[in-house]
């Protein structure tokens, strides 16, 4: 690892026509937002790529985890320049919704882009992982307690992102105002289940630790798969693999589906307009709570024919045709 030449960075402009106030602030920027891996780590990253990854591969299979990794990076450009394609295996929920910067980069740089939902475009290939599908129908409660994910990922690099950003700040806001909302008996009810290996830091912890102490909240000793089998409610705020997962499981569950952070592809909105009118998908926190705090003690409604087949149609037109 390497220091900063900042001498060198602020030679890096680009030649505007014209010098608005705009274009003064992107030179002023770009010394400061360029990834090391760019320039002072550059020749380190290439000597050990080339020291220890294999080249003239006929084939690269990957996920997201890419977008974190700088050598795997490098690598793959490397041998697509020099034929090989590359296939992306879907990792998260998002592949239904019309607006997503990642989804959309990994399907231009896909040879194949491999995913749970039916296909619709050109490059796409469906394929439902059989370990995924283990998950269908474990849902066995031995609590009565109310399982509650939160997730503190975001599409942006944590290295660069700022801690502002429109979309965690619509996503917390649902979050707590269902917390805000819901009467007591729900809360000593809730579990809090935090992303294994959570930074301490990381600021909306903190302001759930401090506003929320009198509920339950832990980090994860075992898979999400296990805590789907024992809860006997789900609390869904996220378009995730867990979304999916809790749909397979068979638990019964409510969704926190922000209008503002959410828009499905048009393919997918009619699928996921029908679990709104079946009050399985809520547009916020809020009246997520409200109706959580009506509904919680009716058995009946919980484990009704009617959610059930909801719940199942809703898996096999958005993923597999034949759950």
């Amino acid at each position: 690892d390497t220091n900063i030449d900042l001498s060198f960075r602020k030679e890096i402009k680009i030649n505007f026509k014209n010098r608005s106030q705009l274009n003064n602030i992107i030179n002023f920027l770009i010394p400061y937002s360029i990834p090391k891996s760019f320039i002072e780590n550059f020749t380190n990253l290439k000597n050990n790529i080339e020291k220890d990854f294999p080249f003239n591969v006929s084939k690269i299979y990957t996920e997201s985890s890419i977008w974190q990794e700088d050598t795997l990076r490098f690598w793959s450009a490397i041998n697509k320049f020099k034929g090989s394609k590359i296939n992306f295996f879907q990792h998260g929920g998002a592949y239904t919704e019309k607006i997503n910067g990642q989804v959309d980069l990994e399907y231009f740089l896909s040879d194949n882009h491999i995913i749970f939902a039916k296909k619709n475009k050109k490059k796409e290939i469906q394929y439902t992982d059989k370990v995924f599908l283990r998950n269908k129908n474990i849902n066995k409660p031995k609590n009565n307690r109310i399982l509650f994910p939160i997730s503190f990922v975001s599409n942006f690099n944590t290295d660069y992102q700022h801690p502002a950003n429109t979309e965690f700040n619509f996503y917390y806001k649902d979050v707590f105002d269902f917390l805000d909302n819901i009467n007591k008996e729900v809360q000593k009810k809730i579990t809090l289940r935090l992303v294994p290996n959570i930074d301490k830091k990381n600021i909306y912890l903190k302001i759930l630790k401090n506003k929320y102490s009198h509920l339950k909240i832990e980090t994860p000793k075992k898979s999400i798969k296990e805590s789907l089998k024992d809860y006997n409610l789900f609390i869904g705020s996220i378009n995730s693999t867990t979304f999916i997962e809790s749909f397979l499981s068979g638990i019964s569950s409510i969704h926190i589906l922000s209008k503002n952070t959410f828009l499905p592809k048009k393919c997918y909105k009619n699928f996921y307009d029908k679990l709104k009118r079946e009050n399985i998908i809520f547009e916020n926190g809020k009246s997520a709570a409200i109706f959580l705090n009506r509904k919680i003690n009716d058995d009946k409604y919980w484990s009704s024919n009617k959610r059930k087949k909801s719940n199942r149609e809703f898996i096999k037109n958005i993923i597999f045709k034949k759950i």
